[in-house]
């Protein structure tokens, strides 16, 4: 039994596949080394583990993250932070499937797309001061004359 764990966790996909090719990094992740990959998850790191995971539009659990806690709430991690940021930009980059991706690592597609959906939020709330998002008004005001009759599109 713990060969074939051990053949199946040979198997999955994983940053430590690429980390030491420069071109499948820039590929997967968009980061052009490994270094820089690493650097960004020991910046979000200490905020992964108090991810509240998304649980459905109608569930009172919120995916930005709750900093008060010691740790996150919930059942333990099938994945690591490391390895949920890994398919998060993966999935950006490249676009791959739910399905595609959830079979390279194993795990359901309900739980990537829950995975997904959390990450994606949690990078907004973290990420927005160092890339902040124009308003509608700032928008129109600096949009392109060319873009002016289709403003509403």
């Amino acid at each position: 039994m713990a060969e074939l764990e051990t053949e199946i966790e040979a198997n999955k996909f994983s940053i430590e596949k690429i980390e030491d090719d420069k071109n499948a990094m820039l590929f997967y992740t968009g980061f052009p080394d490994a270094k820089i990959f690493y650097s960004f998850y020991v910046y979000l790191s200490q905020k992964i583990e108090k991810l509240n995971y998304w649980r459905g539009r109608n569930e009172a659990g919120d995916s930005v993250p709750g900093y008060q806690g010691k740790k996150k709430p919930g059942k333990k991690r099938t994945l690591t932070g490391k390895e949920e940021l890994f398919i998060v930009l993966v999935r950006l980059k490249v676009g791959l499937f739910v399905r595609d991706l959830s079979d390279r690592f194993h795990i359901s597609q309900g739980h990537l797309s829950k995975i997904f959906t959390t990450w994606i939020n949690f990078l907004l709330y973290e990420l927005q001061e160092l890339f902040p998002f124009p308003s509608q008004k700032m928008t129109r005001q600096n949009m392109p004359e060319e873009f002016k009759d289709y403003a509403t599109t």
